[in-house]
């Protein structure tokens, strides 16, 4: 700022701006105040003739305006916790359903699944002219397809939220479809004992049923 009188010319009233600028400097330095600053800085660029070439730098008159703002909006607390409550009802709601959906989904497809295997087996002991054997283990989710001449070993996986019990462990085809024993296997929820699913082998025959 020394060499300020130099770069700008030696006119009165050119002196006197750059006094007065020195003198808002000053008390820019003691206060540090925002609006003190915008004053210096658009004296300054008044000052050099570059205020319109950089920006409309204009300080308002009315200062009293600077901090104001409008209200955000937004939400309140109060608002918050209605929405807050009202998704934990509709939780409370739903999830009890959505678990007794999953526990019926399972059961229904343990069901087709073992139907599937007993009629699988009735057709592969058809087919290979051999005897197929169905074997079920009481409490657990998985069953095995064996025949007699060692070309048939499956396991079948049902899901692990259920359990099987059969009246028998093991149901074998004859290589004409005719089953040794009848009996019933149920499958119930690990989850909820109340909900289960049965299937019967009805008949000598072979007929399989579900429920």
């Amino acid at each position: 700022m020394l060499n300020l009188e130099k770069s700008v010319g030696y006119g009165k009233d050119m002196h006197q701006k750059v006094g007065a600028l020195r003198r808002d400097i000053d008390v820019h330095r003691e206060s540090k105040n925002c609006v003190v600053t915008l004053l210096v800085m658009s004296k300054f660029l008044n000052l050099l003739g570059a205020s319109r070439a950089c920006v409309d730098f204009r300080v308002p008159t009315d200062f009293s305006r600077l901090n104001m703002r409008k209200p955000e909006s937004g939400f309140t607390l109060i608002e918050l916790m209605i929405v807050l409550v009202i998704v934990a009802i509709f939780a409370a709601i739903a999830l009890p359903n959505l678990s007794n959906n999953i526990i019926r989904g399972d059961l229904t497809q343990a069901q087709a699944n073992i139907s599937q295997a007993l009629r699988s087996a009735k057709n592969e002991a058809r087919g290979r002219n051999t005897r197929i054997s169905v074997a079920f283990v009481n409490g657990t989710s998985s069953l095995t397809l064996t025949s007699t001449d060692g070309g048939l070993a499956k396991t079948i996986l049902l899901p692990n939220t259920v359990t099987i019990t059969s009246a028998s462990a093991t149901y074998t085809f004859s290589p004409i479809g005719i089953v040794d024993l009848i009996g019933t296997i149920t499958i119930t929820s690990s989850r909820d004992a109340a909900q289960n699913r049965s299937v019967a082998i009805a008949n000598l025959l072979g007929q399989i049923t579900a429920s």
